[in-house]
C-alpha cells in the first residue's frame, strides 16, 4: 500500500521529468542540425591565390559564419599577390546560378598583423559568365569602426563563379551570396 501511495504521489513529478527530457532531446536534435555545414557544400568550391601564411588559408567557414575572423585559424583569408600581382578568392559553383548580392566582411585588428578594412576596400567583385570575367563593382564602404557585413549588389544571372580580387594584399573574414 505504501508503494502504491508513493507511485501515485510521484506520478505527476515523473511526468514533468519525462516531458523535460523529451523537450531537451528535441532541442539537442535542433542544435545538431544547426551546427552541421550547409547541405550545399557539394555545390561549390573555394579557391584562392597565395596566402599570407599557412595558418590563414580560407575554408568554407567563410561562407557559413559571419563571425569567422573570431575563430582560430583557417577562418579568414589574408592573401598576398600572386606572380601576376593579384590576390583573389574565388567561389566556383557546380551549376550556374543567379547572384544578386555578394556579402563581404573585412578583417580588422582583431586578427594579428595589423589588418584592417583597407585590405578589402578597393577589391573588385567579378562574375564568370559564358567563360568571361565581368567586373561587377569595386568594393567600398567597409570600416574598422563598424565591423559588419555589407551587401554588394551585382545582379548577375547564370554565374559560374564569383571572385573578389585586388592587385595588392587583400583580407576578408566572410563571403556569402544571395
Amino acid at each position: 500500500m505504501i508503494k502504491a501511495i508513493f507511485r501515485k504521489l510521484n506520478l505527476p513529478y515523473l511526468k514533468k521529468v519525462y516531458d523535460e527530457i523529451n523537450r531537451l532531446e528535441k532541442r539537442i536534435v535542433e542544435l545538431e542540425k544547426a551546427s552541421k555545414p550547409n547541405n550545399n557544400d557539394e555545390n561549390w568550391e573555394i579557391t584562392f591565390s597565395g596566402t599570407y601564411s599557412t595558418s590563414e588559408q580560407p575554408t568554407k567557414e567563410l561562407l557559413q559564419k559571419a563571425w569567422a575572423d573570431l575563430t582560430p585559424n583557417n577562418a579568414c583569408f589574408q592573401g598576398r599577390p600572386d606572380n601576376n600581382g593579384n590576390t583573389w578568392l574565388m567561389v566556383t559553383f557546380n551549376e550556374p546560378r543567379d547572384i544578386n548580392i555578394v556579402k563581404l566582411r573585412p578583417i580588422t585588428n582583431e586578427i594579428r598583423g595589423g589588418w584592417s578594412s583597407t585590405y578589402l576596400n578597393g577589391a573588385k567583385i567579378q562574375a564568370l559568365k559564358n567563360g568571361n570575367w565581368i567586373d561587377c563593382l569595386t568594393v567600398s564602404g567597409h570600416t574598422d569602426k563598424e565591423h559588419k557585413i555589407i551587401n554588394h549588389i551585382i545582379n548577375q544571372t547564370a554565374v559560374k563563379a564569383v571572385r573578389v580580387t585586388k592587385n595588392s594584399y587583400m583580407a576578408l573574414s566572410y563571403i556569402n551570396f544571395d
